[in-house]
C-alpha cells in the first residue's frame, strides 16, 4: 500500500472540485505513534499532490494533530480554523470522531460554504456525511493494496 500516491489523488480530487488555485490547506490526524510512519506519508503525498496542481504560487499545508480524547473546542484545531483561510481540509483517517469533530469543528467556525473537507478512509457513517454534503468525498484506504 502507497499513502503517500493515495492521498495525492485526494489532492487532485480536491483539484476537480475547485475552480481556482488555493493558498491553504490543512490535514487533520491523530496523535498516534503506532500509525505516525502512515500519517507522515499522507502528509508528503498531500503536499506533493497539491504541489503539482498549483503552478502560480506556493500553497502550504498546516498539519493539525489531535488526541483521541481532544474536545472539539481544542485550541489546535480553533486555531487552525481561524479566519477560514483555507480551502481544502483533509483528515488522513478513516476514525468517524474525528470526520466528524473535523467536519463540526468547520461548521462551528462559519468556514463549511467556503471550504471543501475530504477524508481518507471509508466507513458507512462517512459515505453518510458525503450524500449528506459534509464531506466533498472519501477514499478508501484498502482500495491501494
Amino acid at each position: 500500500m502507497d499513502d503517500g500516491l493515495a492521498v495525492r489523488d485526494a489532492a487532485l480530487y480536491f483539484n476537480s472540485k475547485l475552480s481556482q488555485t488555493f493558498s491553504k490547506a490543512i490535514f487533520v490526524r491523530f496523535n498516534d505513534t503506532a500509525t505516525a510512519d502512515i500519517y507522515t506519508k499522507r502528509l508528503e503525498g498531500f503536499r506533493s499532490g497539491l504541489a503539482l496542481l498549483n503552478f502560480t504560487k506556493q500553497a502550504t499545508v498546516e498539519e493539525v494533530v489531535l488526541s483521541a480524547s481532544t474536545p472539539i473546542d481544542s485550541t489546535s484545531l480553533n486555531n487552525a480554523l481561524d479566519g477560514c483561510s483555507f480551502e481544502l481540509v483533509l483528515v488522513g483517517s478513516a476514525s468517524e470522531k474525528l470526520v466528524e469533530k473535523t467536519s463540526l469543528a468547520v461548521k462551528q467556525k462559519g468556514c463549511d460554504a467556503s471550504t471543501l473537507v475530504g477524508t481518507f478512509g471509508t466507513s458507512v457513517p462517512i459515505h453518510k456525511s458525503v450524500s449528506a454534503g459534509k464531506l466533498a468525498f472519501a477514499i478508501h484506504q484498502q482500495a491501494y493494496l
